[in-house]
């Protein structure tokens, strides 16, 4: 138990580090100008670095050419058009299909 005893927790760092966070809203109260100044350069770098990837960089790369061309299986396109002309004729069916009014 001696040993339990003489264990000293230093709990001044702690409190150190806690009392900057307690004390960081009033001196961002206090300085409203330069805080906006770095939020507002901070945002204008991530955008900067935003349209540079997406705008600058694509126009310096060269599109890579195709060397063969585009092929299409002809049993897969039959597939999809005999597909699509039934769909076609369901719907000329359910157009001519007079039903039953439920209410009468």
């Amino acid at each position: 138990m001696k040993f339990l005893t003489s264990i000293k927790i230093n709990t001044k760092k702690k409190q150190d580090f806690l009392s900057i966070f307690k004390k960081l809203p009033l001196k961002v109260a206090r300085r409203p100008l330069p805080i906006i100044i770095v939020l507002f350069l901070v945002s204008l770098l991530w955008g900067v670095s935003v349209f540079y990837k997406y705008v600058i960089l694509p126009e310096k790369e060269e599109p890579e050419e195709q060397k063969r061309a585009l092929q299409i299986e002809e049993s897969a396109y039959q597939r999809i058009l005999s597909g699509l002309e039934e769909r076609e004729e369901n719907l000329k069916e359910a157009d001519s299909k007079e039903y039953s009014d439920p209410f009468n």
